[in-house]
């Protein structure tokens, strides 16, 4: 894809990177999972600190996410350092625990800080990334009457998710390694939380804030701020049993609509969105437990509006305390970085397996219907996906602390859609034949990992 002027097609892309979070091609899955990344830990006065650095060695199959037949496949050097910290875990305070101590302490501490490296050994592909995560969350007086928490979380992700080098679907054409797809994301919130003395009526009230921008000029359009407050309720009528409520507004800014100098012709809008549901969320049995919840939601995009039911439904088995098995489906809409929103449906299958103390299984399995609003730059044209995914990982544990790691991981879209080109002009973009550059939406892409990391 070419790079200057306008560039209407990143956006397709991008939409893909965003919307990829049934798979955990992203990021590695151990990491993700911070009951399974941390070890016994260190104790430092009233703190643990749980340190960690994995080394993988992988190949991925499509680096840009390319339509068939331009894909750029490479192998890649991941390391990835981090360390946690929190305040005791209940484990800990209950091998100190006296008759006099049996509620935690007035402050609740749990952070981390990890990083990606990422390297690809491949001539055109981006060469070396760096992705950051930080996140922090502070609550004061856990588990009394009145509570307080407070959130920052801060991300840097610098994997591509387009060409914006060459033109697009010009097939065999492969991307330049110069270009920059880093984009940073600050959310920061809080939130007030009230409840009875046993924890049957709760309630809560919150806000944050989420910013995210992105280094280059070419996608500086899609930077945006969104404003949310929520309000949630919950009555544990039952043990591990409890009806809830949820509803939410949010207001999107999209930070450079004004910028005349902005590298894209895509038209986001500034937008409010509304949504609320009722549900049911604990278990049936023993090991078998579901969560069951319906509601409303609304978007207003300056008369590219959206209203429509939302709903949740998910199914759970525990055949033992180390392992789950849970199906479910989501149908919920939010925003996109094409046609302003996206009205998706999910259905899924998820496991987790620990057994023997040594091997970990862990795999989640999915397709989503995703249905995009009319969007002005591609004449209003509506797109519709059909997207598959699936990862699989596992690791067995030599010892307590050293553990061999495998990922396998499959993401694909499959659509028709095949949008517009532009130049600098805003007219539509041709080749030397007078012909309509056009950018093929759909894509697929395999990624398989393995490695080692140490942990404690």
């Amino acid at each position: 894809m070419c790079g200057g002027g306008h560039h209407p097609w990143l956006v397709y892309s991008l939409t893909s990177l965003i919307l990829a979070t049934t798979t955990a091609a992203q990021a590695q899955t151990w990491l993700s999972d911070r009951k399974r990344a941390e070890g016994a830990g260190i104790r430092v006065g009233d703190l643990e600190i749980h340190p960690g650095l994995g080394a993988e060695f992988g190949y991925i199959s499509n680096v840009y996410n390319a339509e068939p037949g331009a894909e750029l496949a490479a192998p890649v050097l991941r390391i990835a350092p981090h360390v946690f910290l929190s305040t005791l875990s209940e484990q800990r305070m209950e091998e100190g625990r006296t008759e006099n101590a049996s509620k935690p302490g007035m402050l609740q501490f749990k952070g981390g800080l990890s990083a990606t490296i990422q390297h690809y050994f491949e001539d055109l592909a981006p060469g070396t990334e760096l992705g950051t995560d930080l996140n922090l969350q502070l609550t004061i007086a856990p588990k009394r009457p009145v509570s307080f928490s407070l959130l920052e979380s801060f991300n840097r992700t610098d994997r591509p998710f387009s060409d914006p080098a060459n033109a697009p679907g010009a097939v065999g054409v492969q991307a330049s390694p110069d270009t920059d797809w880093a984009h940073y994301t600050e959310l920061a919130g809080a939130r007030l939380t009230t409840q009875t003395n046993g924890g049957l009526l709760q309630g809560s009230l919150g806000y944050r804030f989420n910013y995210t921008w992105y280094v280059s000029p070419a996608f500086e359009s899609n930077d945006n701020l969104t404003h949310t407050v929520d309000l949630t309720g919950a009555w544990e009528f039952l043990p591990k049993t409890a009806l809830f409520y949820e509803a939410a507004y949010s207001h999107q800014d999209y930070t450079e609509n004004d910028n005349a100098l902005s590298g894209t012709a895509l038209r986001l809008v500034d937008n409010d969105q509304l949504s609320a549901r009722l549900g049911f969320n604990g278990a049936i049995s023993a090991r078998i437990s579901a969560t069951l919840a319906a509601g409303y939601a609304a978007g207003f995009f300056k008369g590219n509006d959206f209203e429509g039911v939302i709903l949740n439904a998910e199914g759970r088995w525990t055949p033992t305390e180390a392992s789950e098995w849970g199906l479910g489906y989501e149908r919920a809409y939010q925003s996109a970085y094409e046609g302003n929103y996206v009205l998706r449906n999910q259905i899924y299958t998820r496991l987790r397996f620990f057994f023997g103390g040594s091997f970990v299984l862990a795999s989640k399995l999915g397709v989503e219907f995703l249905d995009f609003g009319p969007d002005p730059s591609q004449e209003l044209r509506r797109r519709s996906d059909i997207r598959y995914s699936a990862d699989v990982s596992g690791e067995y544990r030599f010892i307590s602390w050293l553990a061999l790691t495998g990922q396998l991981s499959a993401l694909i879209d499959d659509t028709d859609f095949i949008a517009f080109a532009y130049d600098s002009d805003g007219n539509k973009a041709t080749d030397m034949d007078g012909n309509e550059i056009q950018d093929p939406a759909k894509f697929t892409t395999f990624e398989a990992w393995i490695g080692l990391r140490a942990f404690y």
